[in-house]
């Protein structure tokens, strides 16, 4: 029997169309999902976005743009790709005026941008430098002094000058906020020593007198979470061990500590701390620049940790004991060295010059 050609193709034509609208129903489906996918993780990235911004616009912000941080000929060129921030730790104690605060923790944190290692280096705060007083006079004189004449500005250029760096961001925090953080996170994992536990226990109390915490004293030796007055005792602590070399390290493991914790807490738990500590950090890092570096700091992975300047000696001026480094001149290229990788780095002639100073005074080279 002889099959109707006209009849069959008219029978196959609908069936290719419905297959045809049924693909078209299909991608418009798919593009339909996909296009609110999009829409929800924008909306996420938005609102976490958001979230982290209206945190950070909650630090003490000073707007330093257009600022002078005293940045030597050819140093910004030389370290592109590195970030570096200056961490620094007042004694400010309760009541005080925070202009008469010395730094008792002065800490680089050195970000290299493209790898995401970040490095923190501990500068001594009895580093006999080149400070910068009131009214642009310049003398040679403990690290930790230069707080005190002008700020975390004045700081930051006293860095830069004498250690050829590009220093333009800071964060300050007190004693207090240590505090505040650590008891927020539950408490921060270190090892405390043998002798350290006598001298811990002898300052737990006068730390307590201002920071009215729970003021419990350290039984044993070994690894343990601390509370926040313990934590900020173990920081402070300097008459054991190395001195204050040993000191800074403590300070470089608590900030390791803390670090770690952070990425083990929970969304409501980063809310609580934030609450509770941003309004007491200082900063010129603006909250946008700032959320940046907090999303950015899921990939950072902290390096090595070290303190500056590497060799350092003992020297005593009209009576008062500095710790010259030895010299300012081979610091700073193993500095340059060890965080750049620039294997063959010629200090500035500023650096040179401050050199020169250091020694005359000191006779240590």
């Amino acid at each position: 029997m002889r099959t109707d050609k006209k009849n069959t193709d008219e029978n196959i034509a609908p069936a290719k169309k419905r297959q045809k609208s049924l693909r078209r129903s299909k991608k418009r489906k798919t593009f339909i999902i996909l296009a609110i996918l999009a829409i929800v993780c924008a909306a996420v990235l938005i609102g976490g976005y958001c979230f982290l911004l209206d945190k950070f616009n909650n630090m003490d912000y000073e707007d330093l743009t257009g600022a002078d941080f005293d940045i030597n000929t050819g140093v910004d060129e030389k370290l592109e790709g590195y970030r570096n921030i200056l961490i620094v730790g007042l004694d400010t104690r309760e009541n005080e005026d925070e202009s008469y605060s010395k730094s008792d923790a002065i800490i680089i944190a050195t970000i290299n941008e493209d790898t995401g290692k970040v490095r923190l280096t501990s500068v001594y705060r009895d580093t006999l430098l080149d400070l910068e007083e009131q009214e642009g006079e310049h003398r040679l004189d403990k690290l930790t002094h230069q707080y005190m004449y002008g700020g975390p500005l004045a700081l930051i250029k006293t860095l830069n000058r004498n250690m050829d760096l590009n220093i333009k961001e800071y964060v300050k925090v007190n004693w207090e906020t240590v505090a505040d953080a650590t008891d927020n996170m539950g408490g921060l994992e270190l090892t405390i020593k043998e002798y350290e536990i006598k001298e811990m226990n002898k300052y737990i109390k006068s730390t307590n007198k201002t920071l009215h915490g729970d003021k419990t004293k350290i039984k044993k030796a070994g690894k343990q979470t601390l509370n926040g007055i313990q934590t900020v005792t173990y920081c402070r602590i300097r008459k054991v061990g190395n001195g204050d070399y040993e000191r800074t390290e403590r300070m470089r493991k608590t900030m390791k500590a803390a670090f770690q914790k952070t990425k083990t807490m929970s969304l409501g738990e980063l809310n609580d701390l934030a609450e509770e500590t941003l309004p007491e950090i200082g900063t010129n890092i603006n909250g946008k620049k700032m959320v940046r570096l907090a999303i950015g700091a899921l990939r950072y992975d902290l390096g090595k940790n070290s303190g500056w300047p590497y060799d350092v000696s003992e020297a005593v001026v009209d009576g008062v004991w500095y710790g010259p480094p030895v010299t300012l001149e081979s610091n700073v290229k193993e500095m340059h060295r060890e965080l750049f990788g620039q294997k063959n780095y010629e200090p500035t002639k500023k650096v040179k010059s401050i050199n020169g100073r250091i020694i005359e005074l000191t006779g240590v080279e």
